[in-house]
Order: structure tokens, then sequence, then C-alpha cells
């Protein structure tokens, strides 16, 4: 017996992007999101910050700014680099986001941002 019921998919809204300082991850028409973790790679130095946000852009919560460097972070339920682990998963309704921001524009970094997608 499947662990997710048969209208859910996972999603890992994996990307690879362009030029880029911020990217978001927004919920659909129609749908509600689980969020676990992601993956944010840092093809140049810069700090990174990691947000959520509900439908009228107000902040949900943030994690603690990423210093500055060039390493690739994950996060959520794997990321310890500062004991930012999530406690359970972030749920998001239509339109609301995660957006990462990094304080210099990056080349062409590779992002994901699991989730757990249902319809409402």
């Amino acid at each position: 017996m499947s662990e997710f019921p048969m209208y859910a998919e996972v999603k890992d809204n994996a990307e690879t992007l362009g030029a880029v300082a911020t990217k978001k991850f927004t919920v659909g028409a129609g749908k509600r999101w689980l969020v676990y973790g992601g993956y944010v790679e840092r093809d140049r130095g810069a700090a990174l910050d990691i947000a959520f946000y509900n439908s009228s852009d107000k902040l949900i919560f943030a994690f603690t700014q990423v210093a500055s460097g060039a390493t690739n972070i994950s996060w959520g339920v794997v990321y310890t680099a500062s004991a930012q682990q999530l406690a359970e998963v972030v749920p998001l309704d239509t339109g609301s986001y995660v957006k990462y921001t990094w304080s210099i524009a990056q080349v062409t970094p590779e992002v994901t941002c699991l989730v757990i997608e249902h319809p409402v």
C-alpha cells in the first residue's frame, strides 16, 4: 500500500536556471503542497535566504540566512549545517510560494523544491 493517497503527486520541481538572483516555487491553482525541503546550488559565492510566503506575499517564515559561500545547500529534513531542520513538513495553499534569494546573481544554478502536491 502506498504511503501517499492516490491523488497526491511527489514533485521535485528541479530546474537549471539562467542568470538569476531569486527563484520562486509557487503552488498552482487548485493545488496544495506539503513542502519537505530542497537543494540550492551557489555557482558564485553568495549568501542565501530561503523563505515561505502566503498568496498575499506575506512572510510565513524564513530560515536564518545561510552565510556567504559557494557551497551547495540541501535544506529541510536533511539540512544540518546550522541545526535548521524542519520539525514537520510545511503546508502551503494555492498561490503561496517558496523563495530562494541569493545576495549575488548566479550564473546557471541548479535548484529543487521537494513537495507532495494535492488537489484542493
